[in-house]
């Protein structure tokens, strides 16, 4: 239903939220910086991803999308998101190669 999807959509945006306000509560301390909804393209020629949140060491530099690999990149699942289905899409595998 449309209200459940709404409801799907708003909580997942609530999440990245926390997770954003964590990271730039400590950036200072950590040196870090959170990258909501950022393109990546971290093989060349590849599909671009677009992950929840990214996590990056400061001072950092990109350009229009980011081209190297990021510190963290959190990807925030909802109770229908299978783990697999998301690593499929990603590329990635579970133990961060791939």
């Amino acid at each position: 239903s449309t209200a459940c999807l709404w409801s799907a959509t708003r909580l997942h945006s609530k999440h990245c939220g926390r997770f954003s306000s964590i990271v730039r509560f400590t950036r200072k301390e950590f040196r870090v910086k959170a990258l909501p909804e950022l393109r990546t393209q971290i093989v060349e020629r590849a599909r671009y991803r677009v992950p929840d949140i990214l996590i990056v060491s400061v001072p950092f530099r990109f350009g229009k999308v980011l081209t190297q690999n990021p510190d963290t990149a959190i990807e925030i699942l909802s109770r229908e998101d299978m783990l697999k289905a998301v690593l499929a899409r990603s590329g990635g595998s579970r133990s961060g190669r791939g």
